[in-house]
């Protein structure tokens, strides 16, 4: 079971190093960082080839990880069959609802609105 966190850095962040700081925190082993130069996505297709059965995907958000709303199901589909768990940082989401007890139906339904 192994953490792996992902951002994508090719929209300006205004709290980049506090996000990447809490990805250490949450113990993320490799943080995948896409960029404007790369075209493919390179990195996001890197992240998502790492993910194992019961391994933890941490994402700043759903808005920055996910580029069209196929991205966004292909995602959902494939961490559900291997039981990944997905921490979303800045849409205070935790699927395990550990991190974000308080979680609700509403801050799911935001993240996946933006």
């Amino acid at each position: 079971m192994e953490c792996f966190g992902y951002i994508n850095t090719a929209y300006y962040i205004e709290h980049f190093e506090e996000v990447v700081l809490l990805m250490k925190q949450l113990s993320c082993s490799c943080i995948f960082y896409d960029d404007r130069d790369d075209v493919g996505h390179l990195k996001w297709k890197s992240f998502v080839g790492k993910l194992n059965d019961n391994d933890t995907a941490v994402l700043m958000s759903f808005d920055n990880a996910f580029c069209t709303f196929n991205d966004l199901i292909f995602f959902l589909k494939l961490c559900s069959s291997k039981n990944i768990r997905i921490i979303s940082l800045c849409d205070s989401l935790d699927t395990s609802d550990e991190l974000f007890p308080k979680g609700s139906t509403k801050n799911m339904l935001n993240a996946i609105a933006n």
